[in-house]
């Protein structure tokens, strides 16, 4: 399934015909608008809501992205869904594709402030890559389309995708509202010897291929697990950890797309284009507000958010969709 855009912007077309015919700007008799063309105009201008909301909610993305390297891209996959009527599957990976693109300008704004430590990227990154690789191109293809009948309920894989990303969006959201604010350890090089923090890579590489398989199933980028494991266990600046942050995200969607044929074979590349400009606006202005918002309140009231959504979908999928 792919986006049909001129079916996003109907609405619009039905505004202009509405303000064009003689009875819009007339009226009746007497001159004013009828009844019936003033609720034509309304409706046609509700039609218009979706389109401008997931433009609006794509863009804060990744403002959430660009400021704390993490938690945004977990509202892609719902935006696409619930907005845009996208499938689940298909969103995933449109997520991935959008996610890729802007936290890639999000990570270069960031390397021009800092040095990154593309050395910690490799190594984190890399087996990211190949837990991608793996969910998308092994793991996904393989789980039926009817996995069974629970509690009267049809596990299908679209709701279960759905479900696991609802789950994500809860683990997510209180990570962001109970992660303390860590002290950064400047001393973060893998190969300095004289560094206060003995780095382990093993760990880095586990952390890696786990956060690569989620998000090769969900679509989601992850950096809410990848921020806290650089500042904590590397010890790399906040700043710095959010740069990188932003690379390892790019370099394992990226991955994904590269081994997700269903993407290739559906793609509605105008619909993709004009949202990955709206995440990469998102996370340009994200990257620039990073040293003027107060990041900690900012995270906590993200957190809050993402958790309300995870349970919402939770209750809508599981609850409200047997009673419609």
């Amino acid at each position: 399934m792919s986006v049909d855009f001129p079916k996003e912007f109907g609405g619009f077309y039905v505004f202009l015909a509405a303000r064009s015919s003689p009875l819009m700007r007339h009226g009746s008799d007497t001159n004013t608008p009828t009844l019936q063309n003033t609720v034509e105009l309304i409706s046609a201008e509700l039609m218009l809501d979706d389109t401008v909301t997931s433009y609006l909610a794509v863009i804060f993305m990744g403002v959430v992205l660009g400021i704390l390297g993490g938690g945004g891209s977990v509202l892609t996959v719902p935006i696409l869904v619930y907005l845009c009527k996208v499938e689940p599957i298909l969103a995933s990976s449109y997520s991935l594709w959008i996610v890729s693109f802007a936290s890639l300008f999000g990570a270069f704004r960031y390397a021009l402030n800092y040095k990154l430590p593309y050395d910690l990227i490799l190594i984190f990154g890399a087996p990211s890559v190949l837990g991608v690789v793996l969910a998308r191109a092994v793991l996904l293809p393989n789980i039926p389309d009817e996995i069974a009948n629970v509690a009267g309920t049809d596990l299908t894989k679209d709701l279960l995708i759905l479900l696991l990303f609802a789950l994500l969006m809860i683990a997510a959201g209180a990570a962001l509202i109970y992660q303390k604010d860590h002290p950064e350890n400047h001393k973060f090089s893998i190969a300095d010897k004289d560094s206060s923090k003995k780095i382990k890579v093993l760990p880095l590489i586990l952390e890696g291929i786990f956060t690569g398989v989620i998000t090769g199933l969900v679509g989601a980028g992850g950096g809410f697990m990848i921020v806290p494991v650089l500042v904590i266990l590397v010890g790399l600046p906040m700043k710095m950890a959010v740069g990188t942050s932003l690379a390892i995200i790019s370099l394992k969607s990226f991955s994904g797309i590269l081994a997700d044929a269903t993407f290739w074979q559906n793609a509605n590349w105008q619909f993709l284009i004009q949202f990955t400009i709206a995440a990469v606006i998102g996370i340009l202005l994200g990257s620039l507000l990073a040293n003027k918002l107060p990041a900690r309140r900012l995270k906590v009231g993200f957190g809050w958010f993402v958790l309300s959504l995870g349970i919402y979908i939770l209750i809508k999928e599981l609850v409200l969709s047997r009673y419609s």
